[in-house]
């Protein structure tokens, strides 16, 4: 079962950035290699020192919470065969394509997917 887990980084200023450190690897959809961290591009202070900067971390704390089981519930359902709203903008003429070639085991381009479609179809 893979796991997601919430890490800071130190920063300047007293402050943390956070990432998300995917255990196993992930293979990332778009470059198709296998991808441990996601960087959030979010903060926290460190050790905060008034109500302001409190208020930021507890909220921040729960988006990152939030963000955290998105990821897992998404790696949850690609599992189980589900598909996640991140893959349901993707092109299904993409995805067949890409289907026919790993069960042929060949390399496939448009003219070799159309020969196959027109014999089988």
């Amino acid at each position: 079962m893979a796991k997601v887990q919430i890490r800071k980084k130190a920063l300047t200023q007293g402050r943390q950035s956070v990432y998300l450190d995917f255990s196993p690897p992930l293979r990332n959809p778009k470059t198709g290699k296998p991808q441990r961290y996601e960087f959030l591009d979010i903060f926290i202070y460190e050790k905060p020192t008034n109500i302001w900067e409190r208020n930021h971390n507890i909220e921040t704390n729960e988006l990152l919470e939030n963000i955290r089981a998105k990821r897992l519930l998404d790696i949850q359902n690609r599992k189980y065969g589900f598909i996640s709203n991140r893959d349901r903008s993707s092109s299904f003429v993409e995805y067949f394509k890409q289907f026919i070639c790993t069960k042929t085991k060949s390399e496939c381009d448009n003219n070799a997917m159309s020969k196959r479609l027109s014999k089988n179809g």
